[in-house]
């Protein structure tokens, strides 16, 4: 029980981190033909592989994509 209350709140995210998150995932579903549920999955993988956060991800998938 007391693990639960040490648990941290998930981090709120602004505007336009959200909307970076969506484009991204807008992106890896034309790309690559992924339902939102699949290219959402496909980032938060990635993120936890590299140790990098949500938006970073999303940040990298517009540099790899758009090559």
């Amino acid at each position: 029980m007391r693990c639960l209350m040490e648990r941290k709140t998930p981090k709120l995210r602004t505007e336009r981190e959200q909307r970076l998150i969506d484009r991204a995932k807008q992106l890896l579903m034309e790309q690559k033909h992924l339902s939102e549920e699949a290219a959402h999955r496909y980032m938060q993988k990635c993120s936890m592989d590299s140790g990098n956060n949500l938006v970073e991800t999303a940040e990298m998938v517009f540099v790899l994509m758009r090559i």
